[in-house]
């Protein structure tokens, strides 16, 4: 086999890949036909505007390529800053409703006490009931101790991710 019968087979496209073609661009299925014979025809056999304008429908393909390939990138770097946003808002919410939390504990606490004095204060007021309330105001001790360094923890979390955030933003523009 010969270069130029090979290379009009490799070029060769079906009358069904020249029909898909034709649906998706609107064009008869003629003109498709002479699209595909222009734009695979040798250099040499085709006038000059074929042959620019073949080369200029090389690059805006290559182009296309290039600013699919980056478009991508952006969605992904898109998608990650989100993540990291998504991720503050939920830090700082979490870090609301344990400040909620802490300040629910003492005030239980406070008002526990309260009744503590007032069921020591009670003749009628039994053992166990004086036993539950102060159970309940060792718990409400306890955490108050355990909910402010969580707390803490998770607001040096937020501090650290708020910069990772802020680097971020520089690094790839965002807010510009």
């Amino acid at each position: 086999m010969n270069t130029e019968t090979e290379t009009h087979e490799v070029n060769e496209v079906s009358y069904l890949e020249k029909l898909r073609i034709s649906r998706e661009t609107g064009k008869p299925v003629t003109q498709v036909d002479r699209e595909i014979r222009a734009a695979n025809a040798e250099p040499e056999t085709i006038n000059t505007t074929l042959r620019d304008g073949r080369d200029d429908v090389a690059r805006a393909r290559a182009a296309l390529a290039e600013a699919e390939s980056k478009f991508q990138a952006g969605v992904t770097l898109q998608t990650e800053y989100d993540r990291k946003r998504e991720h503050e808002a939920k830090l700082v919410e979490h870090i609301a409703t344990a400040d909620g939390q802490l300040a629910s504990v003492k005030q239980m606490r406070t008002d526990l006490e309260s009744s503590l004095g007032l069921a020591i204060g009670e003749p009628h007021a039994g053992l166990a009931s004086v036993f539950a309330i102060t159970s309940k105001i060792a718990t409400c001790k306890d955490a108050e101790v355990a909910i402010p360094p969580w707390i803490k923890a998770r607001r040096a979390e937020l501090a650290e991710l708020r910069a990772e955030i802020k680097a971020f933003e520089k690094q790839h523009g965002i807010g510009k």
